[in-house]
């Protein structure tokens, strides 16, 4: 039974990852996915190690896609449906062929478990407690030390100011 409505692949014939990286060919049309060696040049030139020159690499790369055009339009002629490839390999007729299994790839997981993945909220910094320079106990609104919680020399300054206060002097 097809996989969908539009194809004639079913699920059977999509490939499990393993199977892919090992170069076994689309159940679809027989052709391979991709070339190892087309496969580890776009690598190289994804992490900036080109072994040519961008237009001789271009120069060459050219005559392989009208092939694999011409390969896709014998192969399926009268399919009228779209193409995919896989890093510069044959075109795989989107109707015909099943795509690669990229999801099982195991680079592609790890992206997608940590896009999936809730980033934990910052966490909150616990607000400054202000305390008393003279109790120690923490600052509110309307404050005021008890004298009898000072020390002891420190409530005779208090008591003393504040008799001057109350002295006049």
């Amino acid at each position: 039974m097809p996989a969908r409505e539009d194809v004639t692949w079913t699920a059977g014939d999509w490939l499990r990852w393993e199977e892919f990286i090992d170069g076994v060919p689309c159940q679809g049309c027989g052709l391979a996915y991709f070339d190892r060696a087309m496969q580890d040049e776009a690598d190289r030139r994804q992490d900036g190690r080109a072994v040519e020159p961008y237009d001789v690499w271009q120069a060459r790369i050219r005559p392989l896609e009208l092939e694999s055009e011409r390969a896709f339009q014998e192969l399926h002629p009268d399919c009228g449906a779209t193409h995919h490839s896989y890093n510069y390999g044959p075109w795989h007729c989107d109707r015909c062929c099943p795509p690669p299994p990229l999801l099982e790839n195991p680079e592609v997981q790890r992206a997608s478990r940590a896009a999936a993945t809730p980033a934990a909220p910052p966490a909150a910094t616990p607000p400054k407690i202000r305390r008393c320079g003279t109790c120690h106990q923490e600052s509110g609104e309307g404050h005021v030390c008890r004298l009898e919680d000072l020390p002891r020399r420190l409530q005779a300054v208090v008591l003393a100011v504040a008799e001057a206060h109350r002295g006049g002097d």
